[in-house]
Order: C-alpha cells, then sequence, then structure tokens
C-alpha cells in the first residue's frame, strides 16, 4: 500500500510540473521594461525612434502590439523579423512623436499572444537630456591604435537615457593627439540601426578616433542646439585622454609545461624603423613623437633587464579571492621558472617613466602552468630539391605515419595539453617570418610552421620499437638530432616493415625530474609512387637523357621522368589517355602543373583522393606539361610524368589480314599511328573525329576505332592478375631479375634501371595482336605489365555483296588531307542452307536435294590497283565445298554411316541411311594465295532429322457418338520414343470438308465423332513452328472412321404414375457408361416411334400444339391426327385418336386411367454406316395408381428448400375502424419443418436432412387475443364481440426432384393473321366458338385449305409451330409419382438450332397461380424464326459436380441433373395458313400491344387480332410476366393484391409505381437482404446462394471445377 502512494505522489507531482511547465512557456516577455527616450525638436518627422522586441509565448515569439494612450505620445511600427501568425509581430519601432512642449510624458506598450493570453507590459517616458557624459572603454589611448568615444545622457533624475539615436553632438579638443577618422578606416562595428536611412556619421556619436601622438588630450562634447533647441540648455561633458606608447608581453599567452624554463619578450612600437637601443629609448622618453595619419608603427625587442620596466607575478585563483605568492618565478630578464605545481598567473611589467596619477602604462601576459597531455608530432620529407606540387596537403592521419623507404624525414616534436593547446611556444610576428625561415620553406608545411619554442630545460626522448620482437631497432630505422633544443630530429627507414617510435619528453628545472608526456606513433614504411610501366607511357622521349640514365642511373629521377603521349587532333575535349600508377599506401592525389595544356577529369577530388590506380588525362593543345601524382597519405611521396600533346605523323594499314567480309559482319585491320619521332601515342581518343573514309561502290563502310578508355583500364586489371606481381615488390628482387638476364633479352633503349628508380625502361611493351578481332596485349617481361597498345584499328563493314576498294584518311585542322591509306576486299554474304532444319525418311528413292545460296565470293587472280572490281569466271579461282558432322568429322570416316552425299560440282544429294539426329556443317571456301593469306571458310549448320516413314497402327477404326478419343493412339510407335521427334506434331485434317459434321477434331489432338457417318482423316507429319522442312515422301497417311450409336437409353421422370398427371419421356444415346444428349445435329439421323400399348392407361400428348387448341388438348374442327380432318379421324382406329403412336425425341404421357401399360421405342438409324447395327428397341413398363387422397391444402418440397407462406393465406386481418383482430399461432414441434413467423411473409423452411417420404402436418391457428383473455370467464355476450377462432392445416411432403415436365404451351395471338375476322376469346369461350370457324364451315364448300395434299404430313402428337409464332412454355419439376413440385430450381433451355427457334426473353420462375399457391413453374419463351427442326435442351443450370465431361457439353458420364428434351418442328407461314387458317406477321416488337390490317398473298383481307383476357387477373399476370427479368424469383401475394387495387384508368399512378418499383429494383441488387425482403427467399437452407438469375443465352458451365465452387443443387437424382 505504501508503495501505491508513493507512486501515486510522484505521478501527481510529474503532472503538476507539467502543467507548471507549460504556463511558463506561455508567458510572453519584451526586451525592454521600461525605456527612457528624449524630444527631438522634429517629432514629426524625424522622432526618436527604438526597436523593442517579443520573446516567448505560444506563437512563435509574435504578438499583437498597442499602446495606451493610443495617440500624441508614441507611435508603434510593428515589424516581422520572421514567419509569425496572421496579425502578430515579433518586433515594434517606438517613435516618440510627443512635442517638447508637453514635458515628461509616459505611455504604455502592451504586448498580448493570442493564443496564451499571457501579456507584457513596457512603460515608455519621453524626457529632455539634462547632461552628457563621455563613456569610453579606457582613458589610455596607444600610439597608432584606434578608439571609440562614445556619449551618454541623463535627466535631470539621473536616469540614463535608453538611446540617444537622432541627437546630433559637437565634438571640440580634438586635434593634437588625436585624429577623427572614419568608420571605414577603424573597422568598427556599429549599433544596428533602427531604420535604413539612419546614419551614425551625422550624430558624431560614438566617435572614432586614432591616437598620433603621444601626450594628453582634452575634449569637450554638448548637443547642437541648432539642429536640437528641445535640449538647449543641456550640460555638455568633458574628458582628458592621454595618447602613449604601448607595452607588449610575448607570448601574451604561454601554456607551460612543469618544471621548465620559458623565456618572454618585451616589445613596443615606435614610429621609427631603427633598431639602436639608444635611439629607441629616446624616442620612447619624448613626449612630441607624431604619427602622420598615413604611415604605421614599427615593432621593437626592448633588451632586459632596465630599471624603468619592473616585471611581477601576480597569482590568478579561481578559489580564493585573497592574493597569494606563485610558485612560479620570474627574473628581471622575463624568464620564468616553472614548479611542479598546476597554477595560473598573470605576468606584469610597468613602464615606470610614462606612468603617473592619471594613467598606468603596463602590460600583462597569462602563464598557465598545466600538466602536458601528449606530443603533437609532425613528420616532412627533408630537403626535397626536385620539382614539387604547387599544393601541400597535410597528413590527414596524426596516428599514423606513412614513410618511403631510403627517404630522411624532419620530425618536429611539441607539447599539448588536454584542450589541443601548444605548451612552450609563441606565435611568430608577421615581420619575423621571412628573416627566421628564409632558407628553409619547405617547413611551412607544417602545423606548427608559426610557432617558436620558447622552452628549455626539457630532455627528448625517442625510441623506436620493432613489431618483431627478434629485430634490432638500428635495423629499421636511423634517428638524428639535429637542433640544440633536442624537439627536433631526422630519421629515415632503411627496411620495408611496420614499427613504432615513441617520443617521451621529461622537464628537469625541478629538483626531481619529471615525465611530461609519452606519444607513440605508428610507422608504415611503403615504397615510393610509381607511375606504372604500362603501354600507355614511353620511355623513349628522350635519348640522350636515356644514355645519361644509364650511365648514371642515380640521377634518373630528374633528369628523365615518363612520357605521356596524347594524340593532338583539334577537335575540343577529345584528347584523352588513361594513366596508372601504384605504389605509396594505395590512395592518392592528383595535380596538373599547367591545365592549359592538358586536365584532369572532373571526377577527381584533389580533397579526397582517390584508391584507383589509374586516372584519364585530357589533352587541350599542343604543348608540354608534368603531372603529379602524390600520396594521400604521405604529401611527401610523389612522382612526375611528363604529359606532352603530339600531332599525328604516321599513317600505315596492315596487310597479312583476312580481307573477305561477312554481309553485315565486319573485319578489323590495325592501323599503325605515330608522331613526328615514330613515338606510339598513349591513347586514340579523339582521332575518329579526324578520320576521313571513302569506298568506290559503297559495298563496304569504314570505321576508326581504338581501345577505348574503359578497354584500358579493364585490360590493366586484368593483366594484373594475371601476372600476380606488382611494381611495389622488394627492389632486391629487381636486382636479382636484371642479373638473371631477364630484362636485358627484352630491354630495346636502355640496359639497366636502378633499385631506387621510379620507373624502369626495359619493361616498356611492344605492339599488340590481333586475334578474332580482339586486340591481345603483348609483352615480353613476366612482371612487366602491358595495357593494349595505343594502335588504332579500321573496321570495315560489309554492306553488298561484291568486290570493294576502300580508303581511310587523316585530316589537320584545317580540313585538308595529309595522310590516307587503302585496301582490297570483297563482301559476301553468309552461306544460308534453303532448309536450315530438315526431316528425311529413311530407305525411300527420292534423295534430298541440299542447296544454298550466297557464300564467299572466288577471289581475283589480280587485285592490283588499276583492275576493276568485276571479275569473269576466267579471272577468278574455283570455290572448296564440303559437308562434315558438326564435330568436324568427316562422314566417310565412320565406320557405320548414317547418310551418304553426292557432289557434282553443282548439286548436293543427301541420302538418310539410319535414323539419327544431328547438326551437319556444310563449308565453303576460297584457296589460299598471295594476295589472300587468310582465306574465309563460310559455315552453315543444317539440322538433320532423319525418321522412319510415319504410318497409322490401324487404317479403320470405329467411335461411337458423342465420344472422343486421342489421336496419338493410333501413331507409330517410333513417333513415341524417338526424343527427336517429340518436337514434331502431326497435322489432322478431314479428306472432305463435309466430313466434318461427322467427326471433327479438336486441339489438333482429338477426334471427336459428331453425327451417324464415315470419314478419312488424312495425317501429315511436320514440325508446329516450321522451323525443320518435312521432305514429304513417307510422312503422309490416312485413317478411316466409322462413328456410330452403340446403344440408347429412355429417360423418364417416374415409373409410377397417379391418375391425372403427366410426365416426359425422352431417348439419351448410351456410349459404356457415357450419356450422348442432343446437340447441334447429333440426332439428326436418330428417327423414333413411340407406342403405347394400353392407350386407355397411358396417353400420348404432344408438348406444342399446333395453333387454337381447345382445353380438351384436341384441334378445334381442323387437322388433327396425321394430318386428318375431323371425318378423316373418325376413320381413323381408337388407339390412333387417343394418342397410341408418337414419333420424335420425347413425348407427353398422360396418366388417363389406373393400370399398368408398357411404353415402347423403336429406334431406327437413317444412313448408317454398313455393318452396324442401325436398329433399337426400349420397353419401359407406366404403372398409374389412382389418386386417393386429395391434394387440397397440401404442399410438396425438396429437403433444403424454402417456401413462401403468403400464397396459402392472406396475412391481412384487420378492418377498417377495428383494427387487426386476428393473430395467428403455429405449430412448430414438427422435426424437419420450421417456419419463421417473425418474417412477414412468414417462411417455410425443410431441413436438408429431411428423410424422403416424410409427410408433415402444419396446424395455423387464427385466434383473437381479447377473446383469449375473457376465455375461462363465463358466457356472456360481451364474449360475442370477438370473433370465434379458426384453424385450417397444411399437409407437406417431402420428395426429391425426379425429372422434368414441360406443360401449358400459350400461344400469343397478337401477332395472328386469320383467314376471315374473328375475335378470339379466352379458353373458356373456345368451345362455344369452334362450331363458328371459318375451316370447319368452309369444308363443305369445296375448299382447298384442307388439301389431301399434306394428309399425312402430320401427326396428333408432333410439335407444331408456325413461322413467326411465339410461345410461351412451362417447366416444372416432378417427383417419383409425376407430381409437379411447389419450388423450382434454376432451369436451361438451349436449343440446337437458333435459327429456327430461338428461346426469346427470359426464364421465370413463378407460381402456376398466385392466388392458390400452386405449384412451381418456370416459364420460357420460344420464337419460331423459320421453318425447319429444332431440339430444345430443357435441363438443370448447374451439373453435378462429379460429373466429368470431355470438353464437349453434350457427353456426361452418368450424369445426375434432371433434364427433358423436345423436338419442335417450324412450318413456313403459307403452310400454316393452308393446314390451320392462321398465320403470324413479321413484328420486331413481341407482342403486339395493337391490332392492325395486313394483306395475305392470296388477296383475302386479313385481320391482326388481338387476344383478349379471359379476366382482369389474366392481364395481370400478362404484365406481371414482363417484371420478371432475369429470373428474379417470384412476387408475393401481397404485391399482386397491392397491384390489382390500383385502378387501370389511372396512368399517372401506375407509371409512377413503376418508376418506384424500378428503383426499388436497382437499389435492391446491390445487396442480398432487400432482394429477401422485396420478393422472398429462394435460397436454400443450408446453402445460400444468389437469386435464380439466368440468361438464356449465356454458355453453360458444365466444368467439374466451376461446380465445386458454386451452390450445387441438393435435389439431383439419376433419373
Amino acid at each position: 500500500m505504501t508503495q501505491v502512494c508513493v507512486i501515486l505522489w510522484w505521478v501527481l507531482l510529474f503532472n503538476l510540473s507539467t502543467i507548471i511547465h507549460r504556463c511558463e512557456c506561455g508567458k510572453v516577455a519584451l526586451s525592454h521594461i521600461t525605456l527612457l527616450l528624449p524630444y527631438t525638436s522634429r517629432y514629426k518627422d524625424a522622432p526618436t525612434q527604438y526597436k523593442i522586441t517579443s520573446h516567448g509565448g505560444l506563437s512563435n515569439d509574435c504578438v499583437s502590439w498597442t499602446v495606451e494612450p493610443k495617440h500624441g505620445v508614441l507611435e508603434i511600427v510593428p515589424k516581422r523579423s520572421h514567419e509569425c501568425p496572421s496579425n502578430t509581430y515579433n518586433e515594434a519601432i517606438v517613435k516618440a512623436i510627443s512635442s517638447p512642449q508637453n514635458g515628461r510624458i509616459s505611455a504604455t506598450i502592451t504586448a498580448l499572444d493570442p493564443k496564451s493570453g499571457s501579456s507584457a507590459e513596457c512603460e515608455v517616458f519621453i524626457d529632455k537630456v539634462h547632461e552628457l557624459a563621455v563613456a569610453t572603454s579606457t582613458r589610455l589611448i596607444y600610439l597608432g591604435k584606434y578608439e571609440s568615444i562614445e556619449v551618454h545622457g541623463f535627466d535631470d533624475k539621473g536616469n540614463k537615457f535608453t538611446t540617444l539615436q537622432g541627437l546630433p553632438m559637437i565634438w571640440t579638443g580634438i586635434g593634437a593627439h588625436l585624429q577623427r577618422i572614419s568608420f571605414e578606416e577603424a573597422s568598427l562595428m556599429l549599433p544596428e540601426a533602427v531604420t535604413e536611412s539612419f546614419s551614425y556619421e551625422h550624430t558624431n556619436n560614438p566617435l572614432p578616433v586614432k591616437g598620433i601622438e603621444t601626450g594628453q588630450e582634452d575634449v569637450r562634447v554638448a548637443i547642437d542646439a541648432q539642429q536640437s533647441p528641445a535640449h538647449r540648455g543641456c550640460v555638455g561633458a568633458t574628458a582628458s585622454l592621454f595618447v602613449v606608447m604601448q607595452l607588449q608581453l610575448v607570448p601574451r599567452v604561454l601554456y607551460a609545461s612543469k618544471c621548465t624554463h620559458a623565456q618572454f619578450d618585451l616589445v613596443t612600437s615606435s614610429l621609427s624603423s631603427v633598431d639602436d637601443e639608444e635611439e629607441l629609448l629616446r624616442l620612447h622618453a619624448a613626449t612630441n613623437v607624431s604619427l602622420s595619419s598615413s604611415s604605421s608603427a614599427y615593432r621593437h625587442q626592448i633588451k632586459l633587464p632596465q630599471e624603468q620596466y619592473q616585471l611581477r607575478l601576480q597569482a590568478l585563483s579561481a578559489s580564493s579571492s585573497s592574493a597569494r605568492t606563485p610558485a612560479m618565478s620570474v627574473s628581471q630578464t622575463a624568464l620564468v621558472r616553472t614548479s611542479n605545481v598546476v597554477e595560473n598567473a598573470k605576468l606584469l611589467v610597468e613602464d615606470k617613466v610614462t606612468s603617473h596619477q592619471s594613467i598606468e602604462n603596463t602590460a600583462d601576459a597569462r602563464v598557465l602552468v598545466e600538466d602536458a597531455h601528449d606530443i603533437f608530432a609532425e613528420v616532412i620529407k627533408y630537403k626535397q630539391f626536385r620539382r614539387r606540387p604547387n599544393v601541400y596537403f597535410a597528413r590527414h592521419d596524426q596516428a599514423q605515419w606513412h614513410l618511403t623507404l631510403d627517404d630522411e624525414y624532419f620530425v618536429r616534436l611539441t607539447l599539448r595539453d588536454v584542450h589541443g593547446n601548444f605548451m612552450c611556444t609563441r606565435d611568430l610576428h608577421v615581420s619575423e617570418l621571412d628573416h627566421e625561415h628564409k632558407n628553409t620553406r619547405f617547413l611551412r608545411n607544417l602545423q606548427t610552421w608559426r610557432q617558436q619554442y620558447v622552452c628549455d630545460h626539457i630532455e627528448w626522448n625517442v625510441q623506436v620499437i620493432a613489431d618483431d620482437a627478434h629485430t634490432d631497432a638500428d635495423d629499421v630505422v636511423q634517428v638524428r638530432v639535429i637542433d640544440k633544443r633536442d624537439n627536433e630530429f631526422i630519421i629515415k627507414a632503411l627496411r620495408m616493415a611496420t614499427f613504432t617510435l615513441q617520443f617521451t619528453a621529461k622537464g628537469t628545472a625541478c629538483r626531481q625530474p619529471l615525465i611530461l608526456a609519452s606519444t607513440k606513433k605508428q610507422i608504415v614504411v611503403t615504397t615510393p609512387v610509381r607511375v606504372r610501366n604500362t603501354t600507355t607511357v614511353d620511355c623513349t622521349s628522350s635519348s640522350s637523357e636515356d644514355q645519361q640514365a644509364q650511365a648514371q642511373p642515380q640521377q634518373r629521377q630528374s633528369s628523365a621522368p615518363p612520357l605521356l603521349l596524347i594524340p593532338y587532333t583539334a577537335a575540343n575535349h577529345a584528347h584523352r589517355a588513361p594513366l596508372f600508377f601504384g605504389g605509396g599506401s594505395g590512395r592518392y592525389r592528383l595535380e596538373m602543373n599547367d591545365s592549359n595544356v592538358a586536365y584532369l577529369s572532373s571526377t577527381h577530388d584533389i580533397t579526397k583522393g582517390q584508391t584507383e590506380g589509374g586516372h584519364t588525362v585530357h589533352g587541350h593543345e599542343v604543348g608540354r606539361t608534368q603531372l603529379f601524382v602524390i600520396d594521400y597519405a604521405n604529401p611527401d611521396n610523389f612522382d612526375v610524368v611528363d604529359v606532352e600533346v603530339a600531332r599525328i605523323a604516321v599513317w600505315r594499314l596492315q596487310e597479312t589480314i583476312q580481307k573477305e567480309i561477312g554481309m553485315q559482319s565486319a573485319i578489323q585491320v590495325p592501323l599503325m599511328i605515330r608522331d613526328a619521332r615514330n613515338r606510339r601515342f598513349s591513347a586514340l581518343d579523339g582521332v575518329k573525329e579526324v578520320v576521313t573514309t571513302s569506298s568506290v561502290h559503297k559495298r563496304v563502310s569504314v570505321e576508326f576505332v581504338a581501345t577505348s578508355i574503359a578497354e584500358m583500364y579493364q585490360q590493366y586489371a586484368a593483366q594484373k592478375t594475371l601476372i600476380g606481381a606488382d611494381d611495389d615488390d622488394d627492389d632486391d628482387q629487381d636486382a636479382a631479375d636484371a642479373a638473371e638476364g631477364v630484362n636485358a633479352a627484352t630491354a630495346t633503349t636502355t640496359s639497366s634501371s636502378s633499385s631506387s628508380s621510379s620507373w624502369d625502361c626495359s619493361r616498356c611493351c611492344d605492339g599488340v595482336v590481333i586475334v578474332h578481332g580482339l586486340r591481345v596485349p603483348h609483352y615480353h617481361h613476366h612482371r612487366g605489365i602491358a595495357v593494349v597498345a595505343a594502335d588504332g584499328v579500321v573496321i570495315v563493314h560489309g554492306l553488298r555483296a561484291g568486290y570493294e576498294r576502300f580508303e581511310i584518311g587523316f585530316v589537320d585542322e584545317r580540313r585538308d588531307l595529309v595522310r590516307h591509306a587503302g585496301m582490297f576486299v570483297s563482301v559476301y554474304e553468309e552461306i544460308v542452307p534453303q532448309h536450315l532444319a530438315v526431316a528425311i525418311a529413311i530407305n525411300i528413292n527420292e534423295a534430298y536435294i541440299m542447296r544454298w545460296v550466297h557464300g564467299p565470293l572466288p577471289w581475283p587472280l589480280d587485285v592490283s590497283v588499276g583492275n576493276a572490281t568485276k571479275f569473269d569466271e576466267a579471272f577468278v579461282s574455283g570455290l572448296l565445298v564440303d559437308v562434315v558432322s558438326g564435330d568436324g568429322v568427316h562422314e566417310k570416316n565412320q565406320q557405320k554411316k548414317k547418310f551418304g552425299i553426292r557432289y557434282n560440282g553443282k548439286t548436293l544429294e543427301f541420302v538418310c541411311y539410319q535414323p539419327f539426329h544431328a547438326t551437319l556443317q556444310l563449308r565453303v571456301s576460297n584457296r589460299k594465295s598471295d594476295s589472300l593469306p587468310l582465306p574465309v571458310t563460310s559455315v552453315a549448320d543444317i539440322e538433320v532429322f532423319c525418321f522412319p516413314p510415319f504410318q497409322f497402327n490401324a487404317s479403320k477404326i470405329e467411335m461411337g457418338v458423342g465420344t472422343r478419343r486421342a489421336a496419338a493412339e493410333f501413331f507409330p510407335d517410333w513417333l513415341k520414343q524417338d526424343e527427336a521427334a517429340a518436337e514434331f506434331t502431326v497435322a489432322l485434317q478431314q479428306q472432305d470438308q463435309d466430313d466434318d459434321n461427322v467427326v471433327s477434331i479438336v486441339s489438333a489432338q482429338h477426334l471427336v465423332a459428331k453425327r451417324l457417318g464415315s470419314c478419312l482423316i488424312q495425317a501429315q507429319f511436320e514440325h508446329p513452328t516450321q522451323r525443320v522442312y518435312v521432305h514429304r515422301p513417307g510422312f503422309d497417311h490416312t485413317l478411316q472412321i466409322v462413328v456410330l450409336f452403340k446403344d440408347f437409353a429412355m429417360q423418364m421422370a417416374s415409373l409410377w404414375m397417379m391418375h391425372g398427371q403427366a410426365q416426359m419421356a425422352h431417348i439419351e444415346g448410351v456410349d459404356g457408361h457415357r450419356h450422348i444428349l442432343p446437340f447441334r445435329h447429333n440426332f439428326d439421323d436418330v428417327d423414333i416411334v413411340w407406342k403405347v400399348e394400353d392407350p386407355s392407361v397411358v396417353r400420348l400428348m404432344p408438348v406444342v400444339a399446333p395453333p387454337l387448341i381447345n382445353g380438351r388438348g384436341e384441334r378445334d374442327g381442323v387437322v388433327v391426327a396425321d394430318g386428318k380432318t375431323d371425318e378423316q379421324q373418325q376413320q381413323q382406329s381408337p388407339q390412333q385418336q387417343h394418342g397410341m403412336y408418337a414419333r420424335g425425341l420425347s413425348i407427353k404421357m398422360v396418366a388417363h386411367s389406373v393400370g399398368q401399360s408398357n411404353v415402347r421405342a423403336q429406334i431406327t438409324l437413317r444412313n448408317a454406316p454398313t455393318n452396324i447395327k442401325s436398329e433399337f428397341e426400349i420397353v419401359k413398363t407406366v404403372t398409374v395408381i389412382p389418386r386417393v387422397v386429395d391434394d387440397c391444402n397440401a404442399l410438396i418440397l425438396k429437403p433444403n428448400s424454402t417456401y413462401a407462406l403468403s400464397a396459402r393465406y392472406n396475412p391481412d386481418t384487420s378492418v377498417v375502424g377495428v383494427g387487426n383482430v386476428y393473430k395467428m399461432y403455429i405449430d412448430q414441434r414438427q422435426k424437419f419443418i420450421h417456419v419463421n413467423d417473425r418474417r412477414q411473409p412468414p417462411l417455410l423452411s425443410v431441413d436438408k436432412h429431411a428423410p424422403i417420404g416424410h409427410h408433415v402436418a402444419l396446424t395455423f391457428l387464427l385466434q383473437s387475443e381479447q377473446r383469449a383473455k375473457h376465455a375461462g370467464a363465463t358466457k356472456t355476450a360481451s364474449t360475442k364481440q370477438y370473433p370465434l377462432t379458426q384453424a385450417s392445416s397444411l399437409m407437406i411432403s417431402i420428395v426429391e426432384g425426379a425429372g422434368l415436365h414441360l406443360v401449358h404451351a400459350h400461344t400469343a395471338y397478337d401477332n395472328a393473321v386469320f383467314s376471315h375476322t374473328m375475335d378470339v376469346g379466352s379458353s373458356s369461350s373456345s368451345s362455344a366458338s369452334a362450331s363458328s370457324l371459318f375451316w370447319s364451315s368452309s369444308k363443305h364448300k369445296g375448299s382447298n385449305v384442307h388439301s389431301t395434299a399434306s394428309a399425312n404430313k402430320y401427326r396428333y402428337t408432333d410439335n407444331i409451330l408456325c413461322e413467326r409464332q411465339n410461345i410461351s412454355l412451362k417447366v416444372a419439376i416432378l417427383d417419383e409419382l409425376a407430381r409437379n413440385l411447389h419450388v423450382m430450381d434454376q432451369i436451361k433451355v438451349i436449343s440446337n438450332d437458333t435459327s429456327v427457334i430461338l428461346p426469346a426473353k427470359d426464364i421465370q420462375i413463378r407460381e402456376e397461380s398466385a392466388d392458390s399457391g400452386g405449384a412451381m413453374f418456370a416459364t420460357v419463351h420460344l420464337h419460331a424464326a423459320q421453318p425447319g427442326f429444332a431440339v430444345l435442351t430443357f435441363r438443370e443450370k448447374d451439373i453435378d459436380p462429379s460429373t466429368p465431361t470431355l470438353a464437349e457439353i453434350y457427353v456426361y458420364d452418368d450424369p445426375k441433373f434432371l433434364r427433358s428434351f423436345v423436338t419442335i418442328q417450324v412450318v413456313s407461314s403459307a403452310e400454316c395458313r393452308a393446314m390451320f387458317g392462321v398465320e403470324f406477321a413479321a413484328d420486331d416488337v413481341w407482342p403486339m400491344p395493337h391490332a392492325h390490317t395486313a394483306v395475305l398473298a392470296n388477296g383475302t383481307a386479313a385481320v391482326h387480332v388481338k387476344r383478349k383476357s379471359s379476366s382482369p387477373a389474366a392481364a395481370s399476370s400478362s404484365t406481371q410476366d414482363l417484371d420478371y427479368k432475369n429470373g428474379r424469383n417470384w412476387k408475393a401475394k401481397t404485391w399482386s393484391n397491392a397491384f390489382s387495387m390500383v385502378n387501370s384508368n389511372n396512368n399517372n399512378l401506375v407509371g409512377l409505381c413503376m418508376v418506384v418499383l424500378l428503383l426499388l429494383v436497382i437499389v435492391c441488387s446491390w445487396g442480398r437482404s432487400c432482394v429477401d425482403a422485396l420478393f422472398g427467399s429462394t435460397q436454400y437452407q443450408n446453402h445460400p446462394s444468389t437469386p435464380a438469375t439466368f440468361n438464356p443465352y449465356a454458355a453453360l458451365q458444365d466444368s467439374s471445377i466451376f461446380q465445386v465452387q458454386r451452390n450445387p443443387s441438393p435435389f439431383r437424382r439419376n433419373i
């Protein structure tokens, strides 16, 4: 508990401190709290001004300024010196605008921070100046020095004015000893002016003066009353100033070490340069010494001791204010002796002659005795008399020194304290520099070159510590003392090593010597920096100097530096050459002596140096200069190379090269380029700018190229790695190599080189060797690094075939041709075979002729300059032709020949003997001659495939309709086994184009049997990309395929039918386990005859009857079964009259009476191939059972389905004026049935696990809540005020869908045209009007409308449509008793020929009757486009995921989805008019909304009749059909009731309702919940899915993978 309290206490303190800190940070402060400003007479246009600033706050130091009073006293001008918020400023100019007549007056300035709300005030007073006072930093002015005299003002109360700016001053008494000077001459920094127009020179405050004569000067100052009458009467000020000669102790500050002696010097300045002591004292004692304004004082040293000057020490202690005696001492000779005590003292000297009561002429210096922290050591190469770089960069690493071998270095040691101050030294005056160091200018490169050593009694010691304990220090380095004070040394490294130098300083002025400091330096001994002996430099620039260098190698370093030779071509920024160097520490600085001749690349930063051992030098103009390569770690280690820019003098082509040029290729001709002294240039960059080329016939293009700078760097790195040695190797090894004679064997201009020389001429490299167009360096010495020789190359490109002569020249800066060279060449195209790859069958009679084009041109016998470039066959030599294998071995040398060739000089025959795959070479070349030393062989690779002949394994195969087989099954075995044949394909095609209807070739790999017939498939062995030419003999063959039906199956929903029910039966092809469904025209050759053995039990009916069929399913007195009239129909047998026979792919069966009957299907194949089965028969027994139970209040549902109960009851029980009189109660105790009564309308759901054949009774109770409250009361009249309870039961049967049924084919007569004017009523009046139809009466008048020409054309069960007829067909799902289900799945309809029958509009899923809540149907609209036959497939949209397909949508392995088919014949309009007395006019809009009159072909008048609806509900239903777009489910009954109440005449209201409905459909289509709320749910209970949206024109999704990802129907079963 105590710990918790402590924690809470600390948190509280932290919060309080944070709040206090925020409050403090938000406060505003001003630069001044009070101001005292003087009046001015010109207070209106030139008032006194002063600037104040604000700080703090939360607005970036900015505030808003106000003054009180606002007028007549002060004026504020706000300003900003940085960014401020709006209406805020951080500065303000205060102007005193009060009139002097107002006397003393005040005002208050307020600064407010708008964010924090804090403010600050400044009180400003304006008054008259009462008196003045002269305020100077000192009353003592030194001769020749500058001083600033400033004046302050006070009021009558003694308060000091803040400023006197703007008040002019008058000075008197200045002239004898002082001189006024300008602010620029005095270099005086003035106070900041308030305004830009203000000038201190006009006010004379402050006043800069200069002492020009020793003595006393009395000055007076007063305010100019004429310009400022307001301050008249102000008391002026006086001051006495003394001008004396200045004394100075040198050094002014001395950092002294313990136990040492330090010598001070006393200096002064005089007006004369005389250095005589007596004359100096005389000048110093005189009081009338003057100094002109243009002269300067001279510096002199005063010899001590003298009685006039007294020296003493004064201790300085920060801890005690009392004076004490310092431990150090000083003599009158200015020698300070320190002890072993750290102290701080002041050394004072006083001039007893010039000092008196008013002034004191003294000088002082500080002496700080401190512990030495370390020794600052500096090193520099001693006495270098050769040419040095212009700039010296100090060593960047003080902890490590890089020294060159066998060179002497100067070392200076200086003590340094912990703060980095140099001890025991003083700075040399400017006048002392040249006098002290005129002969040792190299020491100026030291950091302490201006320091003079002033201490004594310090013993310096240098110790060498070798890294190897067994190495003697004397063998590593030599140390020699060259200064009497022992702080300067000379060291010299004797061998390549790394060692350490330890410097120690010991103070010996104390009784016990004291070690002052010790410092170590690591020494790295390196080789001298040297320019690499590459081919980019030349050592033969001066033969006389070279000979001198051979005689005296030790003088080579200064007499003959290496040469970097750059060609001059007068092209700007194009002359470049690389320079390679090494040695030293590995980091280098470069410095060019004369940048007008040559300059360095911009990539080199001299302050940072570079680690690369090479650099590119740019030439500028003809001349010679020097380039210094300096070690970055050792500025005294450098080498120099001469850089010369010279003109080109030698220009020559090499002849012993290849002279045959391939088309679009090139050859390289070496071009020797030298200067006037036959010296090779370091690089040829820039020569390309001045090269000119030409050719006679423009068959070649000539290009000059040289080794680029980048290539030189790459080859330098490669050769350096290849050799594995560096120029930094031990010099003893160099001497050993020279003794062995290696250098002597390769030297051309020199014989030896000094071991200490930075250049070795014996390592100069020769030219280059051209190998396959690449310039490869050639060198003789194994340790010399050779870079590509700087010779140019001419690249000759072949453009057009033929003979050519080219020339290349060089022009000078005047563009005059001064050098040129030429050569004869031939240009040829590379040999190109006719076929780069060829496939040949073995052992065939026809040999393959190997042809080619192009190749080398025959070389002329004479190529002199005078001959032409065109030659006849007599003047050229013959060509050599040969064919070898890919490895260069002739086939004739093989033991077992794979192929054979025969060449007769013009053609080459090729024959395969064995199967193989190889690449052969065809070679064509010229003969070698004197003018063609290197003939070219043109080689072409030909890929050859030798295979056995291609033949099918069988000449004839059989395939079932709808099946497919891989074509590779019938290919020969070698095609599968030979790896070389894997990249070849077999192209399949029908020998006859009509055979594509029988067998189609899919993806060039599979054979698909489409319909009955036989066809020939031709195979061609070929390459898919045509890369390989196939020699056709032996690679073609033919296969015969016979397509047939192997078997058939009869499919129907149920073998048990309830009386009065109907169902569909259809025929499918069977090929093993695969089912073949109708698709396109695969069933066109299948003739099916249906027969019912007992038509009194089961009767066959058409699905789509011809126009005008009555409610009894019979035609109205016109053509009936077999195209006969009513009279002819009476003559037929009862079996024919009652639908005993039928033809087509499917039939419609009606359960006419209770009993059993066999349904027989006789199948005959028309135009079947020979020797196959062409007749089949299928028989199934159908049993009709009686309907025992009435299906009223019964629902037939599937598992995992939902049903909206709004179709079974009216949920609206409200009465106007009374309200809702009932509340419904539902018995939900059933196991597999659930009712969601919270949803309106209530939704009934069937569980997905509900058993098939299970029946459930659901009870609904409508009970008044008020009556339920009085249920236990005594029966009174009051209880009759409430309605009595109602009850009803609903029987639910759970079944599985077994098949699809097609019912209720309804014809739209909006575009119908009849032969006579008539009115078509509803179905209820059709029977009444049948007797009055015109064709029934016209038959007695001899009308030929029903001629017997087509009496046997149609049957009773045929499905007939007229051209341009539109019908709507309903699709239902049946259970195993052929009952219609009350739920509907998504249905797809496909026409095998949409040009005959087109499924129009969309499929609508809805109830048959909105009032009764009957079965659910899917309605599809069909449009008969033109005469012909079409098969319509009705099926569930989804496919069972377990059913794999073979890429053909009509072939399935044991399909599980529900399906049905119907074959419909569309007759022409003329035949329809002749047979049925009606035709349908063409109309783009279906159905037509209005009737109109038309004229038929026979001239009779016809009337389009708009069929009348039988009831308003029918019209409402027709309108409602148009609202169901894309299968967006069915509407609830409440919606249909609501629409039925709308007045049909109120068009505005109907239009408004339709707009609202459309808006709701669009908005709600975005989300699932809104759609369910408006239209009800159609998703299965455990498988949520989207509404039944369906496009009849979309392709089917039959992929098994696709179906797994979707929502498969849970109601599929085997059919």
